[in-house]
């Protein structure tokens, strides 16, 4: 979590392929660059690129490809191109259904304000109330830079969102104020980390216009309150300026949705051998099994174990390398959300590789304003202290805020009583990546030390701490301990 570990290794002078089968291929060489710059290549490349993003996603891949096309083409008006289609895609989302805006149906329900339309006019009033507030803010930010928003905008935001909750929780509101209030809840809480990059884009000396920061909340390359490819202020960096480059970074796009697609028939594969075939059983079923004291064998249990750390790696990466792909097609040169991360030797490493733009958002919003602000004259007790706020409190908090719609429906007692043991996996990874960190280590020799022995360590240490990377408020800390425990024969 320090500020070397926030380099990813593709930007550390290593070699970024986005396929092992195509080291060096057709569509690297100088000739294929030049055809994609023409408009039959790039239509030969959004239609191998749309083929197979509908492949992988029927729902969205046509989407994915329209969208992307309509972004990468529209040159000086690509922000503006952005925002328009943001706005759109939000729209969709909100007739669709998506989870997140469709939570407060459990406060409906409780109040008695029930029928599809009314829900959705509350919502679509909820989600136009929030961009008015995020411009507000980013305005109020832009304008007043020694505010306590401007200078505290972590603490604000992770303070604001379960102060609206406990407000809407609370007997003071009744009806149609009560949904209308989780409505904006729930949405402030799926967009808070998009509006966080926004206003801290705002301390640099050329901040992005408005149009371009609304446009990259929740663009259609980031589905989730996880923003893939962080703000405006990395998204300038690596913002395709010339035919040359925008070739360049389609073409990775391409190749990267096909990386994509062959994990998803691994994943696919995996599950018809394993869980079908061989009848393991996921790693949710184990647990749920235990809790209600009927666990699986030892053997299978640890076979669950083992299956599910390399089922949510490869998870993952096809989740990260969708909407990268998408997001290099639309013209920006994202980096890989998860990065050979069985290469990793070091706890810190491999925390880098897995998730990289997750990682990068602790690291914005709570590593650097910690490591910037204590312990200053102490360096060990600065990074590890620093490396507690992200990968520890800044982790809970992310997770606490993303499920708090859960709240409407269970309460607070039993919601924060299923983060007790999440709790406790992020003190746990938190301890071991600054012991990674601060460690020194001298180079190991040979393949089985210096390789083989720290990526098998590496592996057991996230696979055991899997056991209690859980959240529901239905399994306490009790159940996940004694599965622990029973994986050891105890």
């Amino acid at each position: 979590m320090s500020q070397s570990a926030s380099v990813p290794p593709q930007a550390a002078g290593v070699k970024t392929v986005n396929s092992p089968f195509w080291r060096a291929g057709y569509l690297s060489t100088p000739s294929f660059v030049k055809f994609a710059q023409t408009w039959r290549g790039r239509a030969v490349l959004f239609a191998a690129f749309g083929l197979m993003a509908t492949a992988y996603s029927p729902r969205f891949g046509p989407l994915w490809a329209i969208t992307a096309a309509a972004v990468a083409f529209a040159g000086t008006h690509r922000y503006w191109a952005i925002m328009v289609i943001t706005a759109v895609v939000a729209a969709a989302r909100l007739l669709v259904g998506t989870p997140q805006v469709t939570a407060a149906s459990a406060a409906s329900a409780a109040e008695g304000v029930e029928g599809h339309t009314t829900l959705l006019l509350v919502n679509g009033c909820a989600l136009l109330a929030f961009f008015v507030m995020a411009f507000l803010a980013i305005r109020w930010v832009h304008r007043h830079p020694a505010s306590l928003l401007a200078r505290r905008p972590t603490l604000c935001l992770v303070a604001a969102i379960p102060a609206l909750a406990l407000l809407a929780s609370s007997p003071l509101l009744h009806g149609l104020p009560k949904v209308a209030l989780w409505a904006f809840t729930l949405i402030f809480a799926l967009y808070c980390w998009y509006l966080g990059y926004a206003l801290i884009d705002q301390k640099m000396r050329s901040a992005s216009p408005m149009q371009a920061q609304l446009g990259v909340m929740r663009p259609v390359w980031s589905e989730g309150p996880t923003p893939i490819g962080k703000g405006m202020g990395y998204l300038r960096k690596v913002e395709a300026r010339t035919p040359h480059d925008l070739a360049v970074t389609q073409i990775k796009g391409v190749r990267l949705m096909a990386w994509c697609l062959t994990l998803y028939v691994l994943q696919a594969g995996m599950t018809h051998a394993f869980h079908e075939t061989l009848a393991i059983p996921h790693l949710d079923d184990v647990m749920t099994r235990f809790n209600e004291g009927l666990p699986y064998p030892i053997a299978l249990s640890w076979a669950s174990l083992v299956l599910g750390y390399f089922e949510a790696i490869i998870s993952l990466s096809i989740f990260g390398h969708s909407y990268v792909a998408v997001a290099r097609m639309a013209g920006f040169r994202l980096l890989r959300n998860t990065y050979r991360p069985f290469e990793a030797t070091t706890l810190a490493e491999f925390w880098n590789r897995y998730y990289y733009y997750f990682k990068e958002l602790l690291v914005e919003f709570f590593f650097m304003p910690t490591f910037l602000r204590y312990f200053k004259t102490r360096p060990k007790l600065r990074v590890a202290f620093a490396t507690f706020m992200a990968a520890g409190v800044g982790n809970w908090l992310f997770h606490f805020i993303r499920d708090i719609a859960a709240v409407a429906e269970v309460g607070w007692r039993s919601y924060l009583a299923g983060f007790s043991t999440y709790a406790f996996y992020c003190l746990v990874l938190s301890a071991g990546i600054a012991a990674s960190q601060l460690r020194k280590r001298a180079p190991r020799e040979g393949l089985l030390r210096g390789k083989v022995i720290p990526v098998f360590c590496v592996g057991v240490f996230f696979c055991l701490l899997q056991v209690f990377n859980d959240s529901a408020w239905d399994r306490p800390f009790a159940a996940h301990f004694g599965l622990f425990v029973h994986l050891f024969g105890i």
